[in-house]
């Protein structure tokens, strides 16, 4: 993907040029200025961040060898200006502010039968592959499972979307949810965490 650049939150003031001879109307410009300014880094620096955490309790099966399928999530835990789509179970995450993110993706890789076979994960931003982010995960015979974990720092603006998308070419395997069992909790198919790290870059 090819690397963009955004303005950053705020700029420097424009402070007056000081007259030779004090002058009342000068110095409430220059502080006038500087309130300004001072007042938006303090609205950065104490405003709210951006962070979602989702979860799908549902099995996500793989009824088409070697065919993309964007990991989906129906439920949401906590969230504050990250959103998956309205249509639930959805794979698309939007965000609301313009930065730069973390994304970090758990899924529960599970076998049904047959041999092993490979799974191959990536990411998307607004429906295009992302360069050089696949990952390939090996799960060995019928029953067995594996945890997958990966994550990946990007630049978005506001309104972009963000998925990760898996394929295989053994229809046996499947992102698998368990439902809880004393004294263990459930285990949900995957799970997506946002977090906000920084401003975008000039």
């Amino acid at each position: 993907m090819a690397t963009r650049s955004f303005n950053y939150f705020s700029r420097s003031p424009a402070l007056p040029v000081a007259p030779v001879e004090y002058a009342r109307q000068y110095h409430d410009q220059f502080a006038n200025a500087l309130r300004g300014y001072f007042d938006q880094v303090d609205n950065f620096i104490n405003g709210p961040r951006s962070y979602g955490v989702f979860c799908s309790t549902s099995t996500q099966t793989n009824p088409i060898a070697n065919t993309a399928m964007p990991v989906t999530y129906n439920t949401l835990e906590e969230a504050q200006g990250v959103t998956v789509a309205t249509t639930t179970p959805d794979s698309k995450i939007y965000v609301a502010q313009s930065g730069v993110y973390n994304f970090q993706f758990v899924v529960q890789l599970d076998k049904t039968g047959g041999a092993a076979n490979p799974a191959y994960f990536w990411f998307r931003v607004n429906g295009t592959n992302v360069d050089n982010s696949a990952s390939k995960i090996v799960i060995d015979s019928s029953s067995a499972e594996l945890v997958f974990a990966r994550n990946y720092i990007t630049s978005l603006q506001k309104n972009d979307y963000f998925e990760l998308v898996w394929s295989s070419p053994d229809t046996a395997v499947e992102l698998a949810f368990v439902a809880a069992a004393s004294p263990v909790s459930a285990i949900p198919s995957a799970i997506a965490t946002v977090t906000w790290v920084s401003p975008l870059a000039v």
